[in-house]
């Protein structure tokens, strides 16, 4: 456990960006769930969303756990498309133990009364009362050193389970559009990944939410001359450490959404002073051969012509 907090307090701090520290106003700041109607009929489609009142802080990271009894409901899905979320290190999924985990951010951080973090629809199942909960739930502020937001109100959800009354069955979602545009951006920085170039990418999908990003690098061996050698497709988050560090390559980022759409992406990885230094050398080797080459030609010449 300790291990992933800190992953997510530099998670916050990089989405950040080292910003000034901003004054917070201790207020009803909140995690909620709630659903559409309190009491549903054994065998409906329930849509539950989870929000956030921040209170008035400017935050960028929100990470728990959702848990529900299994013998009231089953899982349906999971949609992050309203979410204001724009990154998932752990984007909603269900765990082995039966509970959503996630943990998500968003650059430049959010500040606001009502904030869709992510819906998921349940299918009741049995007839009773069944509570649907947080649990291990952290806020952090956007200040640059991930500093947990304090006093946040977790807010579970009742939900009535009758044998009477109509089933309630939610529309089909059908996305047939790919997530947003969005740029890749190759970056090398001393205080970041060791100092090695990685890529960042991040889009949404207003429908039913980005799913996975993959990531394809295209080895370039001289501009001009096309592809050399390529990685296979790799699925990934945010931030991507690139495999080929010296030479040029073109670096592919494909963003899929719930429904199999996706939209690619394309980013230039220059050379690096190692990659400036083989160059330097290819050239130089490329002189030596072709001033070689005409010295052969033009004594083969002379010789020919040599009465």
């Amino acid at each position: 456990m300790s291990s992933k907090i800190n992953k997510i307090i530099i998670f916050s701090a990089f989405l950040s960006g080292l910003f000034a520290l901003l004054p917070c106003f201790a207020n009803a700041q909140s995690l909620s769930l709630a659903s559409d109607q309190p009491i549903y009929k054994i065998g409906s489609e329930i849509s539950v969303v989870l929000s956030l009142d921040t209170g008035g802080n400017l935050i960028n990271v929100v990470d728990g756990t959702i848990s529900f009894p299994e013998d009231f409901f089953d899982l349906e899905s999971i949609k992050t498309g309203d979410s204001f979320l724009t990154m998932w290190p752990e984007r909603p999924a269900l765990s082995a133990d039966g509970k959503i985990s996630f943990t998500g951010g968003i650059p430049h951080g959010f500040n606001a009364s009502y904030g869709n973090v992510f819906s998921f629809i349940l299918k009741s199942k049995k007839v009773g009362q069944g509570i649907v909960s947080i649990a291990d739930a952290t806020v952090l502020l956007n200040d640059g050193f991930g500093t947990e937001l304090k006093g946040v109100t977790l807010k579970p959800l009742k939900i009535a389970i009758t044998s009477f009354g109509n089933i309630v069955k939610l529309p089909p979602a059908v996305d047939k559009i790919p997530p947003l545009p969005f740029k890749p951006i190759v970056s090398r920085s001393p205080s970041a990944m060791g100092n090695k170039f990685f890529v960042s990418f991040s889009t949404v999908d207003k429908e039913t939410g980005v799913s996975y990003y993959e990531v394809r690098e295209e080895y370039v061996l001289i501009p001009f001359f096309g592809p050399w050698y390529s990685t296979n497709w790799q699925k990934t988050e945010t931030p991507y450490i690139l495999k080929f560090q010296h030479w040029w390559s073109r670096v592919y980022v494909r963003a899929y959404d719930g429904a199999g759409n996706f939209r690619e992406e394309v980013a230039v990885k220059p050379l690096d002073e190692q990659g400036y230094a083989i160059l330097n050398n290819i050239l130089i080797i490329s002189v030596i051969i072709f001033l070689l080459l005409i010295a052969v030609f033009a004594y083969l010449n002379h010789k020919k012509y040599k009465p």
